[in-house]
């Protein structure tokens, strides 16, 4: 998660605590939440404040997935080409199984 994805989903985080609202039960919600934010970040970005996004859709996948997902998994959970993911360790590198072959 880069630098940029971390501020948006603080700052994400905070307005959800601060309404007190579920964005697991709320997936509309969490994508206005994010967009919102991802918005205001390349605002401040643009104004020179903050580094630029490389991929605002990108950034706003992985937030909405950090929050109401599995985080850095998501991605390969929502992938119908991987039939596996083995986990060894949390500071070990994750074994992926496809349909078309093993690796790391």
């Amino acid at each position: 998660m880069t630098n940029a994805v971390q501020v948006i989903t603080e700052r994400v985080r905070d307005q959800v605590r601060r309404e007190g609202v579920d964005l697991a039960s709320d997936h509309t919600l969490a994508r206005r939440f994010v967009d919102d934010e991802v918005r205001s970040y390349t605002e401040r970005a643009l104004g020179g404040s903050t580094p630029l996004l490389a991929d605002e859709a990108v950034a706003a996948r992985e937030v909405v997935a950090s929050l109401t997902g599995f985080g850095a998994l998501q991605p390969l959970l929502d992938d119908p080409g991987i039939e596996e993911i083995w986990i060894n360790a949390p500071d070990d590198d994750l074994s992926i199984d496809t349909q078309f072959r093993l690796g790391r």
